[in-house]
């Protein structure tokens, strides 16, 4: 067996190196990000051969696996292991020239392998990647639909006057944004600022309702929520209360009655010979345009398991065609310039990837990715300008676009569910945290915003059931970007039998019943959002810590600071037994237990 054999088995080693006299090409700040955060698509997670048993004649070894294949989760892992069994128990990766071999294979190179020189590697790498959008990773978002929030009812809520009925935009007071600011929010994205199309609306064409999503003209903005100049001074209040505000950006479709769609048929994917009187085919409608010649236009969708599914309400923009991509860029760069905003929350943002749109549509792409094309734009006019990408996968594509963040749906929200009559499962609880934690040490890299609920999930007291208020808790307090959605801080929910189960839906028009909360869920959000906002000023640069007992059923972690002795333990039991949580962790010099009642939680100051 050769020396390197055992290394062999747990990551994919690099191509021989080029010929003398080939030149290598400096990298950039996103791909030096990628190596840092998840490592290069091939890269797999790094496996130490750790010596945990050094009795003489015998020699015990046990594999630990880096949480992905990036620098970062390697450096993390490696000092775990460091801290517990010392420095003899992985040099012989360092003898075998396995670390090594894993620093050729992403590109870098450091002064050796030893524990201090690859932390050095790491920090002049992490110099390169820092960025003004930075921001954009740990911003406390709070999510704002406009058509439901009911700014009055959310006034007296909060203790406050109702104000007028004036437009949104227009009646909109500093005072709200200090509200926010009081519970913790440093930034506010605007879900359906944009006009609304009729045709072939959910909840009907004659109604007052219809997807947020299913726009007539994204370089327009609502007339009922107030004029631009009503909108411009909002944004500018935001920033003089120093809340930041980021809108929707939705390059991949329109309403079935956009204003692209009357002027420019020839932009959205169509059947090229349509035949009159004839039904359009299945994920097709029909379109008229102003010369009457007769168009079937493809409706927009997206990937389930393999299979496009058509969203009955939107029609698909061909983004391969040169023109679209130069509206999508001219549109992002409009409201940036023009209005001072943010950012951006960019819709299905994973299926916009050259590699998706491509095998979903069966459209030959442009090379470059247009994500990429309009984040390069915007940030020509505005170098700190967030964007939070909505993704199923493909985050690190995404971040290689230029995306600071994504919106996680399938990783947190799902692994804490719970499942009537099987309640939680612990240990995938557990591993979420582990994978947020590592998430917030990498500090560059495909990041991800978490949350209970959102505009597109089922109402989180029904996912998470008797289990929700400890589940809010892990989630609110940790020191990752966080998302809470309006009405959420009273589990306001509405959802339609004739919609996906939203907790606001977009089949009709609802306002959220603030007068009608409960005095204790109330009284609950409240202090879990000030006490995550008090631990953040109070630590300053957090740090996180996953903590484990194999014989426990409470999940949870800790939280420091680097330059205070203060630590937090938050905790919870997402079981229906009462338990006994010992929290005992040596590198954190922490010993403390504690009981937790069926589906409690605890925020201890120890």
């Amino acid at each position: 067996m050769s020396k390197n054999s055992f290394f062999e088995n747990f990551l994919v080693l690099p191509p021989k190196p080029p010929s003398k006299g080939g030149r290598s090409r400096q990298m950039n700040s996103n791909e030096i990000a990628q190596i840092l955060g998840s490592g290069k698509s091939e890269t797999q997670p790094f496996g130490f051969r750790v010596l945990v048993d050094p009795t003489e004649g015998f020699e015990r070894y046990e594999t630990v696996w880096a949480e992905n294949g990036g620098l970062r989760a390697f450096l993390r892992k490696l000092e775990e292991i460091v801290a517990h069994y010392g420095w003899g128990a992985v040099k012989h990766h360092n003898h075998n020239n396995d670390f090594a071999s894993y620093f050729t294979h992403l590109g870098v190179q450091s002064q050796g392998s030893a524990l201090h020189q690859i932390q050095a590697l790491v920090r002049n790498l992490e110099t390169q990647t820092q960025g003004p959008s930075r921001w954009a990773r740990t911003a406390n978002v709070y999510q704002i639909f406009p058509r439901a929030f009911n700014l009055s009812g959310w006034r007296e809520f909060h203790d406050r006057p109702p104000g007028t009925a004036k437009p949104f935009f227009e009646e909109w007071a500093a005072e709200d944004f200090e509200t926010l600011n009081d519970l913790g929010f440093d930034t506010v994205w605007l879900m359906g600022t944009f006009p609304i199309g009729k045709r072939g609306a959910k909840g009907g064409e004659t109604g007052n309702a219809g997807s947020p999503y299913a726009t007539t003209d994204h370089q327009a903005l609502e007339l009922s929520l107030g004029t631009e100049a009503d909108f411009k001074r909002f944004v500018d209040m935001a920033h003089e209360c120093g809340v930041r505000v980021i809108l929707d950006i939705i390059p991949n479709h329109t309403s079935l009655d956009s204003r692209l769609l009357r002027e420019h048929p020839e932009w959205f994917l169509h059947h090229t010979n349509p035949v009159a009187g004839e039904t359009a085919p299945f994920g097709s409608f029909e379109h008229i345009d102003g010369e009457g010649k007769l168009w079937w236009i493809r409706l927009a969708g997206c990937e389930y398991y393999g299979k496009l599914t058509p969203w009955w309400d939107v029609a698909q923009l061909n983004l391969a065609h040169p023109a679209v991509r130069e509206y999508v860029v001219t549109t992002a760069c409009r409201w940036i310039r023009d209005f001072g905003i943010d950012g951006y929350r960019i819709d299905m943002a994973y299926q916009l990837l050259n590699s998706y749109y491509s095998r979903n549509w069966k459209v030959q792409m442009p090379e470059r990715e247009l994500l990429e094309q309009m984040i390069t734009a915007v940030r020509e006019l505005r170098p700190d300008a967030g964007f939070f990408g909505e993704a199923y996968g493909r985050e690190e594509d995404l971040f290689l676009c230029g995306c600071d963040t994504t919106l996680q749906k399938c990783t947190w929200l799902d692994g804490l569910r719970w499942h009537q009559g099987r309640g939680c499962n612990v240990e995938r609880i557990r591993k979420e945290i582990r994978n947020a934690a590592t998430i917030h040490a990498q500090t560059d890299g495909p990041g991800g915003y978490i949350f209970v609920g959102n505009h597109d999930e089922m109402p989180h007291t029904e996912a998470y059931g008797p289990w929700t208020r400890g589940c809010a808790v892990l989630t609110i307090c940790q020191p990752n970007g966080l998302l809470i959605f309006n009405g959420q801080e009273i589990e306001f929910s509405q959802q339609s039998k004739d919609d996906w189960p939203k907790p606001i839906p977009f089949t009709r028009p609802v306002k959220i019943d603030w007068a009608g909360a409960d005095p204790e869920t109330a009284r609950f959000y409240r202090w879990v959002f000030r006490t995550s906002k008090s631990i953040r000023e109070e630590l300053g640069d957090v740090q996180m810590h996953p903590l484990e007992d194999l014989n426990g059923n409470w999940v949870g972690y800790a939280l420091t600071g680097k330059d205070t002795t203060t630590r937090y333990l938050v905790i919870a039991n997402p079981t229906d037994r009462a338990t006994m949580a010992h929290v005992y962790h040596t590198d954190l010099g922490i010993n403390h237990s504690t009981p937790l009642m069926p589906y409690g939680y605890k925020v201890v100051r120890v």
